[in-house]
C-alpha cells in the first residue's frame, strides 16, 4: 500500500461508485482498511472493488516495465548468457482473514509467492510440487553450474522430497506466527495467543 498505479491503467475506475479515501495516500490506504469492521456490506464491497482494481492495475504496469526493460536488455544482448530470477516475497490479503495487504498471517493469501526462471536454453514449463523461498539461492547455483554450500538449507527444484517439512515463521502485524506444511496439511500456530490450527 498505497495501491497507485499510473492514471492510465485504471481502466474500469469510471464505472465504480466513488468512495471517500485517497487510496494513493498510504495513511488514508491504512485508515480505509481500519475502518472495514464498522462498514455495511455495500461499503465493504465498493472499498474491495476499489482496491482490487487498482492492485491489479499496478501489477500490469510492472508487467509492462518488465517487458520494456526485457527488450532493453536483449537489443544489447545481455539475456544471451544471462539467467534470469524473479520471485516475490508474499502475497496480499484482501479481508480474506480479516486483514487487507500483507504482514498480518502465514495464510496462503499473504505466504504463497511466485518465481521463475528464464534463460535461452532453459526448457518452459510450470514445476507442480511444493517448494519453498529457501530453494531459490541452491537451484540457481545449479542452473549455473556451482555446487551449493554445503551450510545451505534449500534443495534445487524438483530434487526436493515431496514428504519435506516446509516453514515459515513472521513476527507479524498480529505477533509471532509459525507454519510447517507437509503435502496438503498446514499447522499454524500462534505464538502469543498459543492458537493451534490444523488444516488441509
Amino acid at each position: 500500500a498505497p495501491y497507485d498505479p499510473p492514471e492510465s491503467y485504471l481502466t474500469g475506475i469510471e464505472d465504480l461508485e466513488p468512495i471517500e479515501w485517497d487510496l494513493t495516500d498510504n495513511v488514508i490506504h491504512y485508515e480505509a482498511t481500519s475502518t472495514w469492521p464498522d462498514m455495511t456490506a455495500e461499503e465493504q464491497d465498493l472499498l474491495l472493488a476499489h482496491m482490487d482494481l487498482r492492485y491489479r492495475a499496478e501489477i500490469r504496469w510492472l508487467d509492462d516495465q518488465i517487458r520494456t526493460i526485457w527488450y532493453e536488455f536483449e537489443s544489447r544482448g545481455w539475456l544471451d548468457d544471462t539467467l534470469v530470477v524473479f520471485w516475490t516475497d508474499h502475497g496480499e490479503q484482501f479481508w480474506e482473514r480479516g486483514s487487507q495487504t500483507h504482514a498480518y498471517d502465514l495464510y496462503s493469501e499473504e505466504n504463497n509467492g511466485i518465481a521463475f526462471f528464464w534463460a535461452n536454453n532453459l526448457q518452459s514449463g510450470p514445476w507442480p510440487g511444493p517448494t519453498t523461498a529457501i530453494d531459490i539461492a541452491p537451484t540457481v547455483l545449479d542452473a549455473v553450474g556451482l555446487p551449493a554450500h554445503p551450510n545451505m538449507t534449500g534443495e534445487v527444484l524438483g530434487q526436493a522430497s515431496n514428504d519435506r517439512m516446509r516453514r515459515a515463521l513472521s513476527v507479524a502485524r498480529i505477533g509471532p506466527v509459525m507454519t510447517v506444511a507437509q503435502h496438503d496439511l498446514k499447522m499454524r500456530f500462534k505464538w502469543d495467543s498459543g492458537t493451534l490450527q490444523v488444516y488441509d
